[in-house]
């Protein structure tokens, strides 16, 4: 996640300048070698870097939540609606402090911090299956891809480089992420939970 963190804002950083870079393919078709171009066109002095690593990085593994998706604002409204659901009184400023802190750890570990803290009406199962899927009332609206993410997964394509997710979120919650926010076609069979790992 970290790793993935610092090319995204290495990446997407201050445009400074604009050139030109081909790369070159080559086919044969019968006995006749043919050279095929495309042109594409570099937009800053961080995608040119994408150039310089083609030889040396072979595929990019990005993490989901709060890396290129940014679905803090909606867990938190995922997980208050569910909280009130279940009885719990709406948070004070230091409760809400603590709870969101813990952003980005595994569904089922959050929720039994919460039913520890708040003693919800329903059981520790019951919160962790509805904290599981909190979200999946909110549109895309409520989540953010982060700016830029298309266009380097695209030029990271250009010159060969496989672009893939690993994630801890809960199955439903990732499919449903991968599909909502249009990541598919960028990492194709290349998406993973720690579930699908074992």
């Amino acid at each position: 996640k970290l790793t993935s963190s610092i090319l995204l804002s290495t990446l997407f950083s201050i445009q400074l300048f604009a050139i030109s870079s081909q790369t070159h393919t080559h086919a044969n078709v019968g006995d006749k070698k043919t050279s095929a171009t495309t042109t594409i066109r570099v937009e800053s002095a961080e995608e040119l870097g994408i150039f310089k690593i083609k030889n040396t990085v072979k595929a990019v593994i990005f993490d989901l939540d709060g890396t290129i998706v940014n679905s803090e604002r909606a867990w938190q409204i995922g997980t208050q609606y569910m909280l009130a659901k279940h009885g719990v009184p709406p948070l004070r400023k230091e409760e809400h402090d603590k709870l969101y802190s813990t952003f980005g750890i595994p569904p089922n570990d959050w929720a039994k911090m919460a039913h520890e803290m708040f003693k919800p009406s329903v059981d520790l199962a019951t919160l962790q299956a509805d904290i599981s899927v909190c979200s999946h009332h909110l549109g895309k609206e409520a989540f953010d891809l982060v700016p830029g993410f298309d266009r380097f997964c695209s030029l990271l394509k250009a010159v060969g480089i496989k672009c893939g997710i690993a994630s801890n979120a809960n199955q439903a919650h990732f499919d449903r992420m991968i599909d909502l926010m249009g990541i598919k076609p960028h990492v194709g069979e290349h998406a993973y939970t720690t579930t699908m790992l074992g």
